[in-house]
């Protein structure tokens, strides 16, 4: 019993001592390279992954990011979307320590430029029935196709956790424009808004990420 106290007493004060050491170290150098996904790309059925380096001195970025959309319902739909952007940070992707915790992270406020480019196929099947005796069904695909393109300004927050884990928010806007085309004779071009894919004009972007050091 008092081997096992003394083991106990001798844990407690390895453990604080390697605590105290720790807080008097600089947290590792954040990753050059971070690999990110934005969740709410989900919900129009996409897989977006993007990967951000830094320059040297962390004050600058690249970030590439590359989404497949694919779904097969009623409507079927496939595409893809890339975008491109250049980041500065101001203050750099340096370390601070929380006020309340104490904790020592990196983090940085970003200005950036993007290029957004997307390409987007619904594919909408039905059987179509004619007036001749016992024929068959006519099975026609309409095809509706989406190339845009989205120039704008972004600006965002980025903070790690846990040295590996990134998390970052952004808002900004630009502008869409692109080409639609259709199958359907006489189609006429509309749209319900600027979360409709055939939408152009002033577009916002805001959302976040959630990334990896590597």
């Amino acid at each position: 019993m008092k081997n096992m106290k003394k083991l106990i007493v001798f844990f407690l004060i390895a453990l604080n001592t390697h605590h105290l050491h720790a807080q008097d170290e600089e947290i590792a150098t954040p990753s050059r390279t971070v690999a990110k996904i934005q969740p709410q790309q989900f919900v129009d059925n996409t897989f977006f992954l993007s990967l951000e380096k830094f320059n040297k001195d962390f004050g600058k970025s690249f970030n590439f990011g590359l989404g497949l959309t694919s779904t097969n319902n009623e409507v079927s739909q496939s595409g893809y979307k890339a975008e491109i952007q250049y980041r500065y940070y101001p203050l750099k992707f340096a370390e601070s320590k929380g006020r309340k915790s104490g904790q020592s992270y990196h983090g940085g406020i970003y200005a950036g430029i993007y290029l957004h480019h997307s390409y987007n196929q619904k594919t909408t099947s039905y059987y179509e029935f004619n007036d001749i005796p016992d024929s068959d069904p006519v099975l026609v695909e309409n095809k509706h196709k989406v190339v845009a393109f989205n120039p704008g300004i972004v600006i965002g927050y980025q903070k790690t956790f846990f040295e590996k884990l990134y998390i970052e928010a952004y808002v900004g806007g630009g502008i869409r424009t692109g080409s639609i085309s259709d199958s359907r004779t006489g189609y006429i071009e509309y749209n319900d808004g600027i979360f409709d894919e055939d939408y152009q004009g002033v577009f916002p972007k805001i959302g976040f990420n959630i990334g990896l050091g590597l």
